[in-house]
């Protein structure tokens, strides 16, 4: 009797560890499968943040292009201003000389005037 209780005690004794024995399996598999889920998550974070990091790359340099560009049309913008200054000097300078040439071709044009000597 001590025999076939000692094999019912056994034969419990070893469904429970296989029992145990599987349910530590299935956590196992549960951790593991966990652990995946959390590693391929922080993987596409550091993926996004890498993208992130590009695109930040990208708008920093299109905003130095886009300065470079702007302080290219100010100085173009400076240096036709000066043209036109320049040039609106020259124009005035121009109307005053073709003005005095055109007094002095006035004067040579005229007639001499007689001068005033009390002859008829």
């Amino acid at each position: 009797a001590i025999s076939a209780q000692e094999q019912v005690l056994s034969e419990m004794s070893q469904e429970a560890e296989d029992r145990m024995c599987s349910q530590a399996s299935a956590q196992q598999q549960d951790f593991k499968a966990h652990s995946q889920r959390l590693l391929a998550r922080e993987q596409a974070v550091a993926d996004r943040e890498e993208a992130t990091a590009e695109i930040e790359q990208a708008h920093a340099l299109r905003s130095q292009e886009l300065s470079r560009r702007e302080t290219a049309l100010a100085e173009r913008d400076q240096r036709l201003a000066a043209r036109e200054q320049a040039n609106a000097e020259r124009e005035k300078s121009i109307e005053e000389r073709e003005g005095t040439v055109a007094s002095s071709n006035r004067e040579l044009a005229a007639p001499p005037q007689a001068e005033e000597s009390g002859e008829p």
